[in-house]
């Protein structure tokens, strides 16, 4: 009894040093002790006699990510409760199910081998989280520095996935201090210092490129709109014409020629129109009066908008309406309009589960479609597309990525805007369904990654906040209050310059997946060979 007591008080030990760790209330060093009780809780678990170690592993391992999961999480609750419980058992699952890996391959393979290839193990569930169906990269670890941005200037090279990986040594150094500590002190103490070396090094050299790093790029002048309507019942009470004005009302202040781009929050026009008659739209209208009025400005805004289809030109994604003649594709979308017309849209093309994206689509839908129509209802997922698309202002100075609120949460898919030419970001959001919470606290710091990892200036219009600049070193200029109404100026620069990581992405991520896959063939194998041996 008072063993299984040691092994969940390690198991939740763990858990709480990884939530009290998180942005923006935590303390971001104890990441790098965080994984030190549940390593030595799995060597404590392999070193004795129960019959089901594995599964003990899995057990333990499950209560630690489950209690992070949920602690830092819980604000999800605020758009709906099930989202927390998701997390819960989805990700932590995933994230013990890593561990239990590392287990097995301890097992089979020596502690040595299995210790190096943990990070592997623990990054390619990062990877995985970037594209599969229930994708949650919320809470990968090289997040949790996007407040202390003056230690990760080396993202431009690596990315976030960097951190992770920079996490898991300090950790594993120390861990070695541990075990080692009563036969070899020596060692024990080189470990120490190396664990001291792998954390002061990345610090001290970030530093200086923090210190040293100038803004670089032409000057482009924009104004960006807080409009503050709350998301759950003023947003729909208030009519599509009474939001426009009192985003136009809180920007004209600020407006003259010299600006280049008014920027507007993710469904700012929420009431959903036909893009094929969108021109028709009176909103839109009203931003074309306001052009003519400031012939060199250019006016960026979320939408909700929909297409129509008959029966024959239905596409896989399409929703059915209620009398089945007709068929429709709903969007999450962006918009620029300038004086020479309105723009194409681009379509938010990573999703939000449940609310936004039927998981597992291709087996759901078939079971559940029909029921759900029949009863009135509608299936599918919104509209995506393939390219990001970069929208270019009338003077040519600013090509603009509108980053639509959850994308943001994506470092190498945000990289593919870039690639296409974007020299600025606009990351366009409405984080009202959170409250006023971590949530969108956290959400606005982790733009400040891309910011590092592709040195763009980001402006961010979000409807309740927070609504900010962010420059290309990662620094925050306007921040504005939460569920307050507001319009920011300011002169940020265009860089065309790609850094290392643009062009090439998660490296680090694409080289951890093949030594997870090589080390997992490897274990099976000598797993085989001992059985047919045995």
């Amino acid at each position: 009894m008072k063993r299984q007591f040691l092994l969940f008080s390690a198991a939740l030990l763990s858990g709480m040093l990884l939530h009290f760790s998180w942005p923006t209330q935590g303390f971001v060093y104890l990441l790098f002790v965080a994984f030190l009780p549940l390593l030595n809780l799995e060597r404590h678990i392999s070193a004795g006699q129960a019959k089901h170690k594995t599964s003990a592993v899995f057990f333990y391992s499950y209560l630690t990510f489950a209690f992070f999961n949920l602690t830092t999480t819980l604000w999800v609750k605020n758009a709906h409760p099930i989202g927390p419980i998701a997390t819960t058992f989805i990700n932590g699952a995933l994230m013990a199910f890593v561990f239990t890996l590392y287990h097995i391959i301890a097992k089979r393979l020596g502690y040595k081998r299995a210790l190096l290839g943990l990070p592997f193990l623990w990054i390619s569930l990062e990877v995985f989280h970037q594209d599969w169906d229930m994708s949650f990269p919320w809470l990968d670890l090289g997040n949790a520095f996007a407040t202390h941005i003056e230690w990760i200037q080396w993202y431009e090279y690596v990315g976030h996935m960097g951190g992770s990986l920079w996490v898991w040594i300090v950790n594993l150094l120390l861990f070695q201090a541990l075990i080692s500590a009563e036969k070899n002190k020596k060692l024990a103490l080189a470990n120490v210092l190396f664990a001291v070396a792998a954390f002061i090094i990345p610090v001290g050299l970030s530093t200086h490129t923090y210190l040293n790093y100038t803004d670089k790029g032409e000057d482009v002048n924009v104004v960006v709109v807080q409009p503050n309507i709350e998301s759950f019942h003023e947003k729909y009470s208030l009519s599509e014409s009474e939001q426009t004005n009192k985003f136009l009302n809180l920007a004209s202040p600020l407006l003259d020629e010299h600006v280049d781009l008014l920027v507007g929050p993710e469904t700012l026009l929420g009431y959903g129109f036909e893009e094929a008659r969108a021109e028709h739209n009176p909103s839109i209208n009203q931003f074309k009066n306001l052009i003519d009025t400031y012939p060199d400005l250019n006016i960026f805004f979320g939408a909700t908008t929909f297409s129509v289809f008959n029966e024959a030109n239905k596409t896989p994604i399409s929703l059915p309406f209620r009398n089945g003649n007709m068929w429709y594709e709903i969007y999450n979308t962006s918009y620029q309009i300038n004086r020479n017309g309105l723009s194409n849209p681009y379509h938010k093309s990573k999703l939000v589960v449940a609310a936004e994206t039927m998981p597992f689509r291709s087996v759901l839908q078939p079971l559940l479609g029909k029921i759900i129509v029949d009863l009135g209802g509608m299936t599918g997922s919104h509209g995506t597309q393939t390219e990001r698309t970069v929208f270019t202002s009338s003077n040519g100075k600013a090509k603009a990525a509108t980053i639509i609120c959850w994308e943001n949460e994506f470092g190498d898919y945000c990289t593919e805007y870039v690639r296409n030419g974007a020299n600025i970001l606009l990351h366009i959001t409405n984080d009202g369904w959170w409250g006023n919470s971590d949530g969108h606290r956290q959400h606005m710091n982790y733009a400040r990654l891309r910011a590092i990892e592709n040195r763009r200036s980001v402006a961010r219009s979000a409807n309740t906040g927070i609504s900010c600049f962010i420059n290309q070193r990662g620094d925050v200029f306007k921040p504005q209050p939460w569920a307050t109404d507001a319009a920011i100026k300011m002169e940020i620069k265009a860089n065309e310059e790609l850094t290392f990581y643009t062009k090439n992405g998660d490296l680090i991520g694409r080289i951890a997946v093949f030594v997870s896959v090589f080390l997992l063939l490897i274990a099976l194998v000598q797993g085989y060979l001992k059985k047919k041996n045995a």
